[in-house]
This record gives structure tokens, sequence and C-alpha cells, in this order.
């Protein structure tokens, strides 16, 4: 449960930002509560009850922005919902929240409303949409960002994890990508590439028929070609793995990074199986919500948090907790 101290009327219009600082602070100790939780349904109805809270608008409007910054379908979904909300404020976070989610359903009833709402909504719905296209790069940069970026999935064999680590091959495999992505920045600018912010989330990959069904669709523009091919086939196939795949993803990288990786996980244990990569999807939260894999994991510049491992590893690649 997040605990914020009620605002005051005059803490909402003040400072910088469209609605002040205590406004977007507010935002950000929902999110980062939320995010500490993500992957459990507590953080969902968390900032569900934020939305729709009865008698204070600032929660209103935090959890609406927060809802916009966590992104995917879900969020949208309820968002639409709340685009209804009697207080201008928190209308115009929805506003705001539905054009930063960037989700196709989101932005088509925005777009249909930029002629139809009220003025002052309609001021808010343009403002919104083109600073996120801008932002974004969505048509014409889009397609160019899509070929620079990629979200990869890395997949290991859990049964192949050395014998001294396979108590814990979750917290192995999180190491063996930290340690793969700091050989890759090494030479790039360090950690400092990932000031924006890199989030991930890992876990075993129990929904098989999930990723049966991407690869059959081609949803999210999944790309399988880095995969080991015997268990491409296997999982096309409908077959038993044998063993239980362990993921880590990350939200979306250069393809310069992208290819490094694997270059050094290939040459640093048998249990690494190859990537899948997702050129279709912005977001890592689809992975979350339909593979049912925490997005715990988080790097800032060279601070971190979420990974499940050692603090000798993360001295050695030169990482703080965050």
């Amino acid at each position: 449960m997040l605990n914020t101290p009620k605002p005051e009327n005059s803490d909402l219009t003040a400072g910088q930002g469209y609605l002040g600082n205590y406004y977007n602070g507010l935002i950000l100790g929902a999110i980062e509560s939320a995010l500490a939780m993500f992957g459990d349904e507590q953080a969902w109805k968390q900032l569900l009850q934020w939305l729709h809270h009865e008698s204070e608008i600032a929660y209103r409007a935090a959890g609406a922005e927060a809802l916009g910054r966590v992104g995917g379908s879900r969020a949208a979904d309820h968002l639409i919902k709340a685009l209804h909300d009697p207080a201008p404020m928190v209308k115009a976070a929805v506003i705001w929240a539905l054009a930063q989610s960037n989700e196709p359903s989101a932005i088509k009833v925005l777009e249909s409303l930029v002629t139809t709402a009220d003025e002052s909504d309609q001021r808010w719905i343009r403002r919104a949409l083109h600073y996120f296209k801008v932002l974004y790069s969505i048509h014409d940069k889009q397609l160019t960002l899509a070929k620079e970026y990629v979200l990869p999935l890395y997949v290991f064999d859990s049964n192949a994890v050395p014998d001294n680590e396979s108590p814990a091959y979750g917290s192995y495999c999180q190491s063996e990508v930290l340690r793969a992505l700091a050989s890759a920045v090494s030479t790039r600018g360090g950690w400092e590439l990932f000031n924006s912010g890199l989030r991930g989330c890992y876990g075993d990959l129990l929904e098989e028929s999930i990723l049966q069904s991407w690869l059959r669709d081609g949803k999210y523009g999944i790309s399988i070609d880095k995969l080991d091919p015997a268990l491409v086939a296997t999982i096309s196939s409908g077959s038993k793995l044998g063993f239980i795949p362990y993921a880590v993803g990350l939200s979306r990288i250069s393809r310069e990074i992208l290819e490094f990786v694997p270059n050094f996980l290939c040459s640093s244990n048998g249990s690494y199986k190859g990537f899948i990569t997702l050129d279709g999807s912005h977001n890592i939260a689809d992975l979350d919500s339909e593979l049912s894999l925490p997005i715990k994991l988080y790097i800032q510049g060279n601070r971190c948090r979420g990974w499940e491992v050692t603090q000798e590893l993360l001295n050695e690649i030169g990482l703080k907790l965050k």
C-alpha cells in the first residue's frame, strides 16, 4: 500500500511540470512502489485504487499518470474508461497517459476525440498526441527506430546450469546476462548508456502455448532466428521440452548491444539456448501480462535494483544497488 500524505490544493498547481512538483513526486512514488512489486497482482490493484479514488483528484491523476508510464494494453483499457472523470485535472492526466502508453487502441480513441471533445479537452489531446508522436517517433520515425532497437528475451536451459549453481539457476542466468551487458558496454561509454533506464523481466517460460501462438501468428514481430533450432522445433510441435527454460528479457536495446551479448553468453556457458526478439513490441510489460515474467529488474546509469546476484558480481562489473 502506498502511504503518501494528502496534498494541499496549492501543491497541485505549483512548481515545474504540467501539474506541479508535488504531483510529479506523487506519480514517481506510485511508479516506484508499483514497479517494485510488478508481477504481483497487488501492484495493479494499487494503481487502480488510485485511479478510482473517490474523493482526492490528485490520487486519481497520479494513478492515471503511473498507468501511462507502465503502459501495455491492460493499462490502456482502464485509462480509456477513465476519460469520463468529471475533474478537469484528472481528465488531462488520463489524456496524457493514454498518449504516453502509445497503445494503438488508446491513440485511436484520442484521435477520434480531437474534433468531438470539449474545447479544453481538445487542446490537451492535440498537445499530448503531438508530444508523444515526437517522443516515440510514431509513423515514419518509428520505422527508423525499429531498425535500431529491439526487445530481446535471452533463454537458458535450467538443466544445463553448472551443478554448483543449479539450486539457484535463476541467479546464475541473471548473473550471466549482467556480465554480458557489462562486457558489451565497456567499450561503448559504460553503464551511462542506460542513463534513461533499462528495465528487465525474468522467470521460467512455462507458458509454452503462448509462445506457440506467437510463433504461429507472428505476434509482436517475434523472431526466433537466434534460438536453438532443436528448442524451436520442440516448441513448434507442442512437445514437452524436458527442461524448464529460464528467460531474462530486457526493454529495447540497440542492435549493436543485442548482437554482442549472445557472443559473450555462447562463449561462457553451455546452458544458453539463444534469444528471441520482439521487434513489434515497444513495451516489456507485454512479457509480464502474457508470459508471467515479473518486471523487477532495473538499471539506470551505474545503479541497479531487483537483480538476484551477489554483491561480489556487482563490484566486479561496476554496478551499485539503488
